[in-house]
């Protein structure tokens, strides 16, 4: 945590006084989202929020000089918005079990749909990753998530291959700059992949089977 909070600071002072999406990704990093109702998670609040930071950054033209005045950090924020959106997507498409859901609810995209576009996003988190300034968690966490996106489609191979290489001890966001230090919250993911290991073995249910998701 203290490395997390020390690389925040030192981002927060280099963009000039500010950090994208900060509560929102605290929340995902100490499991607020997966306790939240899924109208919380959509286009009322979080998915929407996550939209208008991508404005943003498309504003930039896909020029990192032309992110915030060129202050950085825009491959760390454009990781962190893909990162986050992947999440409120694969959430639509399998809310947690812990989840708190209206089954009267009609879903803003259908499972399909919310299921494509997290792997899509997921995936560029990966790709970009190495051009990642302070972030690199962002790389482990997305092959964490990918890793349960796999298991909720019931592909439990795919799945223990992302999960495998969370726990690989490989550098899985080196880029041109080669080799880089340990990652913030590194023990914290592990036991969570550790335990995500454990339920594919015992081929316990990931979230809630799409017959309550989505209702006819």
């Amino acid at each position: 945590q203290q490395k997390l909070v020390a690389r925040k600071a030192r981002k927060f002072i280099a963009q000039g006084g500010r950090l994208t999406l900060p509560a929102l990704e605290l929340a995902y990093l100490f499991l607020g989202i997966a306790h939240a109702p899924r109208k919380t998670v959509q286009e009322a609040k979080m998915l929407a929020e996550v939209r208008r930071a991508r404005v943003l950054l498309d504003k930039a033209g896909g020029d990192p000089k032309k992110y915030l005045d060129g202050k950085g950090g825009y491959w760390d924020d454009l990781c962190l918005v893909d990162f986050l959106e992947g999440i409120c997507l694969r959430y639509i498409a399998y809310p947690d079990p812990d989840a708190e859901l209206d089954l009267s609810e009609t879903p803003t995209m259908s499972q399909e749909e919310a299921d494509k576009a997290s792997e899509e996003v997921f995936n560029a988190v990966l790709k970009n990753g190495p051009m990642i300034e302070l972030d690199h968690f962002l790389v482990y966490n997305a092959h964490y998530e990918l890793g349960r996106l796999y298991a909720c489609r019931g592909d439990t191979t795919v799945a223990k291959t992302h999960f495998d290489l969370v726990l690989s001890g490989k550098y899985l966001e080196v880029g041109p700059s080669g080799k880089k230090g340990r990652y913030s919250l590194e023990n914290s993911l592990h036991l969570r992949t550790y335990a995500a290991l454990e339920a594919l073995h015992q081929n316990r249910l990931w979230g809630y089977p799409s017959s309550v998701i989505f209702l006819p």
